[in-house]
């Protein structure tokens, strides 16, 4: 049996190139794929999938494509609720962002945020009893619909995307996977290609009414709006071919199969955060890891009592706070993941480090800056036992330290920001002033602040002396 090996391209904006190659490989996983190896190969992403495209097209014509998004239904809008008020049935307004028989997911995504509301108030009351429980992925389904942009996502692109894929399942679900396999079969990716062979050879045949919901029905576009949540470089702005320049504030469109693979992704591996007005969106970005073994990463990491912590009071915190928990708990759970199943999980440098994308509230949600969060320079590559607890045991650390620093107070910043450098550029010298500084800061709240806690001798030795990039060892 031939593995399948699939390819996307890295273009001008790499969120979006590396969560449609998540995006790729959630559809093979669903697919049942055994094994899905993701690697970077520099200009690239290679997908190589462990099952034989015959196979694949069997389970394909029995069954049809998998529904890899969920729909997500949500509370009628202003408008929503005068149609309503005025007699419209609530299940044709909802047709909007649930199809009819529509047959993934289904979010109620009101009833998950009563749970999560409900949830924060019993925490803060400090009720006893049962505090309710949220999805672990409801942070996803609120970035789309409450805090991105005033969900906006939602309005017309995602259920949009809902509606186009799921067009197809009736008798066209083998034409959308070889169009799937056309694209991302061979390299560089022909999308202008691909757009214009699903125009000409596949929507004409789509007997699909909803598409009337878009008012998209009677048009040749293939392309929708692109969304900054999943592709946010090319949100805004244009480039001509030509010499002359012009500035405009005109959203980019994309082709509509790249973004719902995009969003696939998001879903995969997106990590959200809020921040006051603005967000915060990380990913993983990978050198060469298998895609069940980074899903089993997230779903801890998800799911693990710290990230929910972080969730529910980030909106309280300054920017690098967020940061550094986020990454720091992400690391946390690819140690665990690696201890768990050593010898056999491979080496630990599977993923390059985390990348963050940093929103900015402007009247909406604007992309803002990018950082990448490198896999701890300390971390050897092939990791013993001892080696792995010695890294739980600096992360745990470094975690306490960065929750009793409130960040309130500019020399707080400071000691944080230190840390932060290091995490993102890995020089020694950074934690070497972070440990100067965090020293000192200790010293002098000894009255004020008894617990805050030690940054001990060991992680100091630790970090410096495994440190891949300078020798401090002398």
């Amino acid at each position: 049996m031939s593995d399948m090996k699939l390819y996307v391209e890295k273009g001008t904006d790499l969120m979006r190139s590396s969560l449609i190659a998540y995006g790729l490989a959630s559809v093979f996983h669903e697919l049942n794929a055994d094994e899905i190896w993701i690697s970077d190969l520099g200009m690239a992403y290679q997908l190589r999938v462990g099952v034989s495209l015959e196979l694949v097209k069997d389970k394909i014509r029995r069954g049809g494509l998998p529904q890899v998004l969920p729909a997500i239904t949500k509370p009628p809008s202003a408008s929503e609720k005068k149609r309503l008020e005025a007699g419209e049935p609530q299940e044709e307004i909802e047709r909007r962002y649930l199809p009819i028989d529509y047959a993934g997911r289904k979010i109620d995504y009101g009833n998950e945020k009563q749970k999560s509301e409900a949830r924060w108030k019993a925490k803060k009351a400090r009720e006893e009893g049962e505090i309710p429980e949220r999805h672990p992925d409801f942070p996803l389904w609120a970035h789309l619909c409450s805090y991105f942009g005033k969900g906006s996502a939602m309005r017309t692109g995602y259920p949009l995307l809902i509606h186009t894929w799921w067009a197809h399942h009736k008798q066209h679900d083998e034409a959308l996977f070889d169009l799937i396999m056309s694209l991302y079969g061979d390299l560089p990716n022909q999308v202008e290609d691909a757009a214009a062979y699903w125009i000409d050879e596949i929507k004409p045949h789509l007997e699909y009414p909803d598409f009337e919901l878009f008012n998209w029905s009677q048009s040749n576009l293939s392309d929708i709006t692109a969304l900054s949540i999943v592709s946010p470089t090319t949100a805004q702005g244009s480039f001509a071919t030509t010499s002359a320049k012009s500035l405009n504030n005109n959203s980019l469109d994309i082709f509509w199969l790249e973004l719902y693979l995009a969003f696939a992704g998001y879903m995969a591996v997106g990590m959200p955060f809020k921040a006051g007005g603005d967000v915060l969106l990380y990913y993983p970005q990978p050198k060469r890891i298998e895609f069940w073994s980074l899903r089993r990463i997230l779903d801890e990491y998800r799911n693990s009592s710290d990230v929910v912590r972080l969730y529910d009071y980030s909106n309280k915190m300054p920017r690098i706070k967020i940061d550094l928990l986020s990454q720091i708990s992400f690391f946390r759970k690819m140690v665990d993941h690696y201890w768990l199943n050593h010898p056999d999980a491979g080496d630990i440098d599977a993923i390059t480090g985390l990348v963050g994308y940093y929103y900015k509230d402007i009247s909406t949600q604007i992309p803002f800056d990018e950082t990448t969060f490198i896999l701890p320079p300390w971390l050897p590559l092939q990791p013993s036992e001892a080696a792995l607890e010695d890294a739980e045991m600096i992360l745990d650390e470094q975690a306490k330290i960065v929750r009793a620093l409130r960040g309130d107070h500019a020399e707080e910043l400071v000691i944080l920001d230190d840390l932060r450098r290091f995490t993102t550029l890995g020089d020694p010298n950074d934690f070497l002033q972070f440990a100067i500084a965090y020293g000192e800061h200790r010293f002098a709240k000894l009255v004020d602040q008894p617990w805050l806690p030690f940054l001990t001798f060991s992680t100091l030795e630790n970090v410096l002396m495994n440190n891949d990039i300078r020798d401090y060892r002398p």
